[in-house]
């Protein structure tokens, strides 16, 4: 028990490292891609400067070459003009001078527009080189043999203002072109730029939305995780009281039974010591048994492996079967003990016996158990369901014992808790029995509540769903029934043990088929043993040769060697047609049909009850001649 609170104190620890690992994917993937969007937009932004500062030198170098060629140009038509006109060597020595550094500034300038992709201020240098050429060829010609007298009607003509024309349109493009790329490299600029400080924005919106998620997310996280880790502290607080509480529930009976047992076996009790130390153990084993009940029962419950079976029963047959099984203990408490039916009844109803007999008889027996004085009702009335057009059988559960508290109430279903309805005069109680009829009650299309003032009695409603009732008697119930005779077991028991016929015990368990074959011969049985199915076999078939047969043969379904199932299978290939029961300790969903399907005729589990046995084998025997 030590062990429990520390195999489930590391589902906190896997719930944080599971809950620390989501913000950190998170963090970690928000990281990444704002390093990738920064290793982009870093690269975007270098490649857009470099292409800025290149355009922008070559505008520079543009708007340089430009001068030159204004100034040249001015230079020679002024050279030019002025050796036409003077004929002075020194004015044509200028114009060789100037004319090279023209020609190699228009050579520049077409190189850096080329660059720039844009034909327009190419073919605009092109035109102002070739019309500086036929310029100066026209030139050459003025002042290499023209007569001066000559000049003066030739150099105004219209070829040389032509090529004039020419030259200063296409000076006249390129310094156009030269303006507009600089405009257009500043909007490119404005545009890169915003467009960056945009992409900036949005990455620091995206990457501050990521990281307010993930402190949100954690926070959120780590909220879940302490209301988780809250949640299991307060479940293993209760698993430790439920198990503490179990472990006393199991302890004290099993000291009870060894107790009794080692004085039966040490001392020599007088007849009357030895009844009451028989019946000591006989009640304690019953207190065990009911424990290990509860536990099944919930474990199943739990596991959803309940399984139900429904069939078409008289309610007045399942009262009758609950008052069979708990008046006794009404009667040794000297409490009343009564039956009441309002209004009228379905005749017949669609339901699970053994369930309904389970949870109302757990309701009837903890109300006998808090009932110190007065005495218990189990009221039953047909009323219609909230939720829908159908309706609900009720069986109100009503005593007048000591009741509860508030906080009992509201824990009283709670099956790791020991606060509900125990008894606070002995401490008995495990706090099973009403969490497994509350979900039981609810499997069953009912459910089952409690009303209670501490010192006035409590009051336990169940209700069932009663299916169709489509074609169903309503009946009147009978008048009202107040128990407070006895019938003793003893005498139901005498009429089972007038009973004859051949039963063969197949059960590898000693003490087990000692016990079995001492209770059938009491009850005037013929009985043989087998220790393992293969035995039984050999048995039953060798009886079965010389003419004979066992009337029953009870089986154990847990044997070494041969099992019951496979003992039972072969039988049957081999034609065996007695009654087989199968013993078993196996009582989960679907043993029973297990059992059935290997082709037992009935199932019983064990611990076996005396009296449910002889009954049981009563149905497949004839009783005694002398009877």
């Amino acid at each position: 028990m030590g062990q429990q609170p520390v195999g489930a104190n590391q589902e906190p620890a896997n719930l944080a490292d599971a809950t620390e690992c989501v913000p950190r994917r998170l963090m970690n993937t928000a990281l990444w891609v704002a390093l990738i969007l920064l290793g982009g937009l870093g690269w975007n932004s270098y490649e857009s400067y470099r292409t800025s500062r290149s355009l922008s030198q070559r505008l520079l170098k543009l708007q340089e070459l430009r001068g030159i060629i204004l100034h040249s140009d001015e230079v020679l038509t002024m050279s030019a003009a002025m050796a036409a006109a003077t004929g002075d060597d020194r004015w044509e020595q200028r114009y060789h001078a100037y004319e090279p550094i023209l020609q190699d500034t228009i050579e520049q300038a077409q190189a850096l527009v080329v660059q720039t992709s844009d034909a327009a201020p190419a073919g605009a240098s092109d035109i102002a080189k070739i019309s500086l050429g036929q310029m100066d060829a026209q030139v050459q010609q003025l002042m290499r043999g023209i007569p001066p007298e000559d000049v003066q009607p030739i150099f105004p003509g219209e070829t040389y203002a032509a090529l004039k024309r020419l030259y200063t349109d296409g000076m006249k493009d390129i310094a156009e072109h030269l303006q507009t790329s600089s405009k257009h490299t500043l909007e490119v600029s404005g545009v890169h730029s915003l467009r960056h400080v945009l992409f900036l924005l949005g990455l620091f919106a995206v990457l501050a939305g990521a990281w307010f998620y993930t402190l949100r997310t954690l926070r959120k996280m780590q909220e879940r995780l302490a209301a988780r880790t809250e949640e299991l502290a307060c479940a293993n607080e209760d698993r430790d009281r439920f198990l503490s509480g179990m472990s006393h529930a199991i302890r004290s009976p099993m000291t009870s039974v060894l107790g009794y047992a080692d004085l039966l076996l040490d001392s020599e009790p007088s007849a009357e010591e030895r009844s009451q130390y028989l019946e000591i153990i006989r009640r304690n084993g019953q207190d065990m048994l009911t424990i290990l009940g509860d536990l099944l029962d919930l474990s199943q419950l739990k596991a959803g492996q309940v399984s139900f079976e429904l069939i078409e029963i008289s309610p007045f047959e399942i009262i009758d079967e609950v008052v069979r099984f708990t008046r006794d203990q009404a009667i040794e408490r000297s409490l009343g003990f009564g039956v009441e039916y309002e209004g009228r009844i379905p005749a017949r109803i669609k339901t699970d016996l053994e369930r309904v007999r389970q949870v109302l008889v757990t309701l009837v027996s903890n109300a006998i158990q808090f009932t110190e004085s007065g005495g218990v009702r189990i009221v039953t009335r047909l009323v219609d369901a909230d939720e829908s057009e159908g309706q609900l059988l009720e069986f109100t559960v009503i005593d007048t014992g000591v009741g509860m508290t508030q906080p009992q109430v509201r824990s009283v279903f709670d099956p790791f808790s020991r606060s509900g309805r125990i008894d606070r005069r002995t401490g008995e109680g495990t706090g099973l029995g009403l969490a497994i009829s509350r979900e039981l009650a609810r499997r069953l299309g009912g459910d089952l509540q409690v009303e209670s003032t501490l010192g006035h009695g409590t009051r336990f409603i169940f209700t069932i769903d009663v299916g169709s009732l489509e074609g169903v008697e309503l009946v009147e119930g009978p008048p009202v029934i107040r128990l407070s005779g006895h019938a003793p077991v003893a005498a139901e028991l005498e009429a089972l043990t007038g009973l004859r016929g051949r039963v063969l015990i197949a059960e590898d368990t000693p003490d087990v088929r000692l016990w079995l074959r001492s209770v059938l011969r009491k009850a005037g049985l013929e009985v043989e043993v087998a220790e393992n199915g293969e035995v039984a076999c050999e048995k039953a078939i060798a009886v079965r040769e010389v003419g004979d047969s066992f009337d029953v043969i009870l089986m154990d379904m847990q044997m070494p060697i041969l099992n019951g199932y496979e003992a039972t299978r072969q039988l049957r290939e081999q034609g065996y047609e007695g009654a087989i029961i199968a013993i078993t300790s196996h009582a989960m969903a679907g043993d029973r049909e297990m059992c059935l399907a290997a082709g037992c005729d009935a199932y019983a589990v064990k611990p076996i009850d005396r009296q449910d046995l002889l009954a049981m084998l009563a149905g497949y025997l004839k009783p005694s001649e002398n009877e």
